[in-house]
């Protein structure tokens, strides 16, 4: 990812007859990256990004109420207790003892 200046920096350089090329090499930064700034329409535009789902989220409740029952469960205990035993791939399941599978 480039700056905003390096993206207008390519613009320019593009303007005054510079190849893709020799852009690449004044700025070093790849050729594949210049053309794809050049084809852009628009200008490129950062911020934050958007807060995701949080993973946690489903089992937030689920969790602060063992928490409270049960201050001393480990990270671990808790992270076994919320996955769902169908994302297990074999190689954890093959890795549990056969108590832990079922």
């Amino acid at each position: 990812m480039i700056d905003l200046g390096e993206y207008w920096m390519i613009r320019h350089l593009r303007e005054k007859g510079y190849t893709i090329s020799a852009i690449a090499r004044e700025l070093g930064i790849d050729r594949k990256t210049v053309r794809k700034y050049l084809t852009r329409a628009e200008t490129p535009s950062y911020g934050p990004r958007n807060e995701g789902e949080s993973k946690v989220g489903p089992w937030k409740t689920y969790v602060k109420a063992r928490l409270e029952a049960y201050p001393a469960l480990t990270a671990i205990r808790l992270f076994r207790e919320c996955q769902p035993r169908s994302t297990l791939s074999l190689f954890q399941r093959n890795k549990m003892s056969p108590e832990q599978r079922f």
